[in-house]
This record gives C-alpha cells, structure tokens and sequence, in this order.
C-alpha cells in the first residue's frame, strides 16, 4: 500500500512539475514574441531577406517563413505590393515566433515565389503599358511637329496672299487714279 501511495504522490509531483514547466515555457515563448517587435526605420539597400536574417539570424525558422509573415504583417509597407520593394523610412511589426511558425516552411517557400511571380507579371503588364504610352506619345509628338510645320506653311502662304492683296490694292488704286484723270 505504501509503494501505491509513493507512485500516486510522485506522479502528482510530476504533475506539479509539468505544469511549472510548461508555464516557464510558456512565458519564454511569449517573451520571445513580444521582443522584438518593431523593426526601422528602413533605409537604402535593406531587403526583406537580409532583415530577416539580422532579426532571427540562427531560429530553426526558414527565412521564406519570416519574410512571409514580415509581409503579412505590414500590407502598406511595399511599394505596389511589390515584397522586393520596401518603403523607405517605415517601420516594420515583426510578428512573434509563433505567428511566424504558423506557415509551414513549403508553405511560405511557395506564397514567395507565387507571390514574386505575379508581381514580375503585373510589372511586365505595368511596363508593357508605359512602351505603349511611350509609342503614343511619341506618334502625338511627330503629328504636332508636323502640324507645326504645317502651320508655318500656311502662315507663310498667308503671308503671300497678304502681299499679293496689297500689291492689287496698289494696282485698283493706280487704275482707280488713272480712271480719274
């Protein structure tokens, strides 16, 4: 009976344990959340890639997992929403370890690269439309200098009838006297 109520009571005691142990881990993973929250401002030449490394340079998460939560969690920070493109100037919510690890490595390896390829998509329509602005403009540009040319034309035929209208002015006007006379 004895040896029963020892291995109750040790069980009860690794209870015990157990539970202190996992509120210790508990604060130390919400501790680890809550430390590094913000990063910034940003400045020239810092990528995405590179703060992430300097913010979590040896966690067992992958740095696609980190880029991609970092980018979930500031929407207004890229340019065009461009993940290569961060703003100038702003500062960054790093989200907590457990938010980060909440995407699976494959996960956040595949939304970077899908997410990559559909802004090299809408860029290339992006840049597709500015060659045809380009194009347009360019057209306008040589109708008006053509018109412009054009225009010098006429006004220099207006300038001539102008002269040939006073030189019959003169002449009505010779005739005119003579006819008096």
């Amino acid at each position: 009976m004895k040896i029963v109520a020892d291995k109750i009571k040790m069980r009860g005691l690794q209870k015990v344990f157990l539970l202190i142990f996992l509120v210790i881990v508990s604060t130390t993973c919400q501790s680890e959340d809550q430390a590094l929250t913000r990063y910034g401002p940003i400045m020239l030449g810092d990528t995405l890639s590179n703060i992430a490394y300097t913010l979590f340079p040896d966690s067992p998460l992958t740095r696609e997992q980190i880029m991609w939560a970092i980018y979930n969690n500031n929407p207004d920070a890229f340019i065009n929403n461009d993940i290569n493109n961060i703003k100038r100037s702003v500062t960054l919510n790093i989200p907590g370890y457990n938010e980060i690890s909440s995407t699976p490595p494959l996960t956040a390896k595949q939304n970077l690269k899908d997410h990559i390829n559909l802004t090299h998509k809408e860029t290339k329509k992006l840049n597709e439309k500015l060659e045809t602005a380009r194009k347009d403009a360019e057209t306008q540009r040589q109708e008006r200098e053509m018109l412009k040319a054009r225009l010098i034309e006429m006004e220099m035929e207006i300038q001539q009838l102008i002269e040939q209208n006073q030189q019959k002015d003169i002449e009505i006007q010779d005739l005119d006297q003579k006819i008096k006379q």
